[in-house]
């Protein structure tokens, strides 16, 4: 495993890494609104803007210059990608507080697996990068350049991954218009008798 080259910033960032992908994935698999669930929520949130702000000062400079076209030595898609990841949280923590209305209902648990999938998919990327015996099949540099673009392998994995996030996604949807159609019959069950 190659990590010498990872500075401070970057440890930082991968300790928030790992508290948001424990946080996260407790709070994908236990029962929701529990103050366990938002204690833990709480948690998510502030990992993930912690790595996501840490993400804006990581910049690679060495061998390779670019990733699919994307310059690692000043502001590229991977710093969009983080300052697209806080608007995520933002809206995800937003919708939270106000689920009793229909769209944010909706929109909380959308919000966190889209943040959930970004946080996966930056690991699959530096697991990747960093660990050298997967290195030769997760990139592949361009002849005579020093330019590299993801191979089959980051490929494949980032499309599994994209399935999976779509799979959770339409079982929460479904989970939760389930909640409010339940909801909304309760109390003419009640008027009814």
């Amino acid at each position: 495993m190659s990590v010498s080259d990872i500075t401070l910033v970057g440890w930082f960032h991968t300790l928030f890494c790992f508290v948001a992908m424990f946080a996260g994935a407790r709070n994908l698999i236990a029962e929701k609104g529990t103050p366990a669930h938002r204690y833990a929520g709480q948690w998510y949130i502030a990992s993930m803007v912690l790595l996501n702000v840490s993400a804006l000062f990581i910049y690679r400079v060495g061998q390779v210059t670019a990733v699919q076209g994307a310059r690692l030595d000043r502001f590229s898609a991977f710093h969009w990608m983080a300052v697209f990841t806080l608007a995520v949280i933002a809206f995800a923590y937003f919708a939270a507080r106000r689920q009793h209305h229909g769209i944010f209902a909706y929109a909380h648990p959308a919000a966190m697996v889209v943040s959930y999938y970004m946080l996966v998919g930056g690991a699959v990327n530096e697991v990747f990068v960093h660990v050298t015996s997967l290195r030769p099949y997760g990139y592949v540099r361009l002849p005579h350049s020093h330019v590299v673009m993801p191979g089959p392998a980051v490929t494949v994995t980032h499309m599994t991954v994209l399935f999976l996030s779509f799979a959770l996604l339409t079982w929460f949807m479904a989970k939760v218009a389930s909640h409010r159609a339940s909801q909304r019959s309760a109390p003419e069950v009640a008027a009814a008798e």
